[in-house]
């Protein structure tokens, strides 16, 4: 059995995250071969996705990757995948929406299924879908669930969505023990949650018994099937060249990752690039950990929520000094948002690793946000001189050096400004990196910690 399916909503808020899951996981209780993908840079969502599917979810963000590739990346799943969008579903770079979870279900041919939550409304539920099936002529919108309902109220909204020519596919009621609570960054991370897995069986079984999953599996099989069309390109074709791939003679550089509950922003797709770029992955915290591991060639800190355990990071004391030692010694490394922060002086007045003179403090607002285009004037550890970086910012900190090696061009208005500390051997700034760009990061970084490795 193999296909996809888009579940997407009129906003955030509607719980798309919470029915993505439900539906993962009764399939997967039902025997189907799931996969799940999220839209959008979003890295707390596909962490709930792998607690539900014990397998890791992916991106798929059409400001990074072209059609071809976000093809080439939803045809990695040989069963069912399940796409959960990200905001509104026309929502994206400016009033044209642009890299919305629409461009993502027109560029993969990819059935949607809308969520409603339909609180305060019964009749204008019809011309709320069907406004938003027909503002785009191909807005492959083919079916509702409800959100927050009762089945009593589900039989008429049943009728309503079929007077709004689309099938209804169940509702999830309203149960406050299945929720997910949030915070600044969004939704609180599944491992926070103590009791998740009691949470998913529930939710699994609230799925089974209110959505129509046989409804919701054949629209998914519906999806065209382009991973066996001539010519389609896999993966690896898209995204990896020869020159590229593993030498099983050579001995690989060791890349260290921070992970842990204050480091866990990390692209799958991130990961999967060091590897193939033919760096060996090894993983460390910075919580508990007391030193980095020994002879590592490379050094990755991504973003995460460092500013909830600064006391635990600073009382490491051995771990900061493990890490300042590393980059004062020529250790390639990049540092993204929570990681920049971390190797500063301070976060919030508390000391950190002090590998960068720079000072982080909380805000009561979003500093930076939205996608981006970075670029140096000269050669840096992840771009040549002039190739622009395509980032992603979310952030509510701030710091009294942001850096200044690169220039950031927003993609939302084209201001631009100063961000990030670059040399050869460091990329360190609140710019959130994908790997499998048009800019090889991860091979650039891999010969340079090789050339580290060989002395």
């Amino acid at each position: 059995m193999r296909g996809r399916i888009l579940l997407a909503a009129p906003g955030s808020g509607s719980g798309k995250t919470m029915i993505s899951m439900a539906v993962m996981s009764a399939m997967k209780k039902l025997g189907v071969d799931v996969a799940g993908y999220k839209c959008g840079p979003d890295y707390i969502d596909p962490m709930f996705h792998m607690k539900a599917l014990g397998i890791p979810s992916r991106n798929l963000d059409p400001y990074f990757c072209d059609a071809g590739k976000l093809r080439s990346i939803v045809s990695l799943s040989d069963g069912i995948a399940v796409i959960e969008g990200v905001m509104g579903y026309y929502d994206g770079i400016g009033v044209e929406g642009k890299c919305s979870t629409y461009e993502v279900a027109r560029a993969t041919d990819t059935p949607v299924i809308l969520i409603i939550n339909p609180k305060g409304m019964y009749t204008s539920v019809a011309p709320l879908i069907k406004g938003f099936r027909e503002y785009k002529e191909d807005s492959h919108i083919k079916g509702v669930i409800f959100n927050n309902t009762s089945e009593r109220m589900y039989e008429g909204l049943k009728d309503i969505a079929i007077m709004a020519d689309v099938k209804p596919l169940g509702f999830i009621p309203n149960d406050s023990s299945i929720a997910v609570e949030s915070r600044h960054l969004g939704l609180v991370t599944a491992d926070e949650i103590k009791d998740i897995d009691d949470r998913i069986n529930r939710l699994t079984d609230m799925a089974i018994a209110c959505l129509d999953m046989d409804g919701i599996i054949e629209l998914a099989c519906s999806a065209s099937d382009y991973s066996q069309v001539s010519g389609q390109e896999s993966y690896e074709e898209v995204y990896f060249d020869d020159s590229a791939k593993e030498d099983s003679l050579e001995e690989k550089p060791v890349i260290a990752v921070a992970f842990d509950d204050a480091f866990c922003f990390l692209y799958e797709d991130n990961l999967e690039a060091i590897r193939k770029s033919g760096g060996e992955l090894i993983f460390f915290s910075p919580l508990s950990d007391q030193a980095l591991p020994s002879g590592i060639s490379g050094l990755y800190i991504p973003g995460g929520y460092p500013e909830l355990y600064l006391e635990e990071l600073s009382n490491n004391v051995s771990m900061r000094s493990s890490i300042k030692s590393a980059i004062d010694s020529g250790v390639p490394t990049i540092a993204e948002c929570g990681g920049f922060m971390y190797l500063g002086n301070e976060i919030d007045g508390i000391p950190m690793v002090g590998a960068i003179n720079t000072r982080a403090e909380k805000t009561s607002r979003l500093k930076r946000f939205g996608y981006g285009e970075m670029e140096c004037d000269r050669d840096t550890l992840i771009a040549g001189k002039g190739e622009k970086i395509r980032i992603h910012e979310f952030h509510y900190y701030d710091s009294d050096n942001t850096g200044s090696d690169y220039v950031i061009t927003k993609a939302s208005n084209g201001i631009k400004y100063p961000v990030s500390f670059g040399t050869d051997r460091l990329y360190a700034g609140y710019p959130h990196l994908y790997f499998n760009g048009d800019v090889d990061i991860a091979g650039r970084f891999i010969e340079k910690a090789k050339e580290y490795m060989n002395g």
